[in-house]
């Protein structure tokens, strides 16, 4: 659904501009009230996408190593 919706935001800004788009898409949005809400949603989707991403690796990362430094007792811990 997201996949469908960059392209169908791309193909549109695309037909209504040709060439002339900028790399950074949203510059070449008219000024206004629209424009905003879409720079905003667009920022929001990025700090919700980063913690989404990171969950796996995190979960990997703490499986692998917390299972090391946590099944030990804390005082062998401060010895070695």
């Amino acid at each position: 659904f997201v996949t469908l919706l960059y392209v169908s935001f791309g193909a549109f800004v695309y037909t209504c501009y040709g060439d002339a788009v900028p790399s950074i898409i949203t510059l070449a949005l008219p000024v206004g009230t629209k424009t905003t809400l879409v720079k905003i949603g667009l920022c929001f989707s990025l700090v919700l996408t980063y913690p989404l991403m990171m969950f796996p690796v995190f979960e990997i990362l703490e499986g692998h190593w917390g299972r090391a430094l946590f099944q030990q007792p804390p005082q062998q811990l401060i010895d070695e």
